[in-house]
C-alpha cells in the first residue's frame, strides 16, 4: 500500500473529466496516473477499454497497477518518448495535472502527438494562476505561497493561464477543441463588479484549473 502522504497526493478520482470525452474510448494512455482511481471511474463507465497509466512515484505506481492493464514506472517524457519510437498509439491520452509539473512541456507535448491516432484526442487539466485566491494574496498581501498542493503546489514548475495553454496547445501541432473552467470557486463581491464593468474579463479568476481537449494537427 503507498504511504499516507502518497494515498491524499495520488488518489484524486477527477471525476468532473470524464465529460470531457467525446467519445467511447478504446485505447488509453493516462500519463501521471497517481494510484489509479482515474482509472477506476474510466473502468467503470468504459469496462472494454486498454488502459495504461505513466507514474513516477513507486508506492503510486503499484497500486494502480490493479486497475491498469500496464503501468510504465519513470518519467513521463521518457516514457512517452520510447511508446512513440515503438510504435505504441493511443485514441485518448489524459494530462490530469502534470504538465505543471515538467521542465520542457513542449517535449510531452510533442511525443504524445506522435502516439495519438489520427482521430484521438488528449484530455487535460491544468492550474490556472490567475485564481482569485492567489491573485488577492499576491496583489493584497504580496504573498507568493507554496503549498502542498493546489495552484502553488511547490512540485509545480510552469505557471499557466487561460491563454498560455491555448498557445501552448497551439503552437505544439494540436488544434484545441474546448477550454473550460472546472471546480469553480465563487468571486467575492468586488470582483464581481469589476467582472460587469469589465465585460467579464475577471470571469475566469474563479476557475483554479482549465480543462482541455485537444486533438492533433497532420
Amino acid at each position: 500500500m503507498p504511504s499516507r502522504q502518497a494515498s491524499d497526493y495520488y488518489s484524486h478520482s477527477r471525476r468532473e473529466l470524464l465529460a470531457y470525452i467525446p467519445a467511447s474510448p478504446r485505447t488509453v494512455l493516462d500519463v501521471g496516473c497517481g494510484c489509479g482511481a482515474f482509472g477506476a471511474e474510466l473502468r467503470k463507465r468504459y469496462p472494454e477499454c486498454r488502459l495504461h497509466g505513466i507514474e513516477m512515484n513507486v508506492e503510486a505506481a503499484r497500486e494502480a497497477s490493479a486497475t491498469y492493464e500496464k503501468v510504465h514506472r519513470g518519467d513521463a517524457v521518457c516514457i512517452v518518448g520510447e511508446l512513440a519510437r515503438a510504435g505504441a498509439s493511443f485514441d485518448t491520452v489524459f494530462l490530469n495535472d502534470i504538465v505543471e509539473h515538467l521542465t520542457d512541456p513542449p517535449a510531452l507535448l510533442n511525443s504524445v502527438r506522435r502516439l495519438l491516432k489520427r482521430t484521438g484526442c488528449l484530455i487535460a487539466s491544468i492550474p490556472n494562476v490567475r485564481f482569485w485566491p492567489v491573485l488577492w494574496d499576491l496583489l493584497k498581501h504580496g504573498n507568493w505561497r507554496y503549498t502542498d498542493a493546489g495552484v502553488l503546489d511547490r512540485q509545480h514548475l510552469r505557471f499557466f493561464t487561460q491563454r498560455s495553454i491555448q498557445e501552448l496547445f497551439t503552437m505544439n501541432g494540436y488544434g484545441v477543441d474546448r477550454i473550460h473552467g472546472i471546480n469553480a470557486v465563487p468571486l467575492p463581491w468586488k470582483l464581481r463588479i469589476l467582472t460587469s464593468v469589465f465585460h467579464k474579463a475577471f470571469t475566469d479568476t474563479q476557475y483554479p484549473q482549465f480543462a482541455v481537449v485537444a486533438r492533433r494537427i497532420e
